[in-house]
């Protein structure tokens, strides 16, 4: 099994679930934060990461 893993650079912009951005080295070392590339757009986002990766599957496969 292969895995991309990509980084972020520490001047990226993120985007918060409150539609706030900030830069991604103002999250660095904060547990809990799952983050997303938007495949059309290029942005960012961070979101809170639950336990279960549930969420993220049925959001990926509703289309």
């Amino acid at each position: 099994m292969h895995h991309l893993f990509g980084y972020i650079t520490g001047g990226s912009r993120v985007q918060l679930p409150d539609g706030s951005t900030v830069k991604a080295k103002d999250l660095s070392g904060k547990n809990g934060i799952l983050f997303r590339r938007d495949s059309q757009s290029g942005a960012l986002h961070a979101i809170p990461r639950n336990k279960s990766w549930g969420e993220l599957n049925a959001e990926l496969h509703k289309n």
